[in-house]
């Protein structure tokens, strides 16, 4: 019976994680989309913090991606960063690498 409990546990906290995933590149896009806007409004815009917005939305979609597919937490070699390095080591994306960790890549 722990078993089973455990396992529904497993997948509710996969769910939720999903969910998490989702509402942080649905914000990725919408902050991307809307410095995109402001910039063609007002003619000031970074290109650099267009950059950022950019990297920020792709790693959002990719990890939201590699949750749905169940593989979540570590990448193939060959699966690119949003930095575009295709010859990066295996990453740790699990909940316990942060943001602090990412900016070292």
């Amino acid at each position: 019976m722990t078993g089973m409990r455990e396992s529904i546990e497993a997948a509710r906290r996969g769910v939720e994680r999903t969910s998490d995933l989702a509402t942080a590149a649905a914000g990725a896009r919408e902050r991307v989309e809307s410095y995109r806007e402001e910039g063609e409004g007002a003619g000031v815009t970074s290109f650099g913090r267009m950059r950022e917005l950019e990297q920020e939305r792709d790693l959002a979609e990719t990890r939201l991606r590699r949750a749905q597919a169940g593989g979540e937490g570590r990448r193939p070699v060959s699966e690119p960063t949003a930095a575009g390095a295709d010859d990066a080591p295996m990453l740790d994306l699990s909940e316990s690498a942060g943001p602090d960790e990412w900016d070292r890549l």
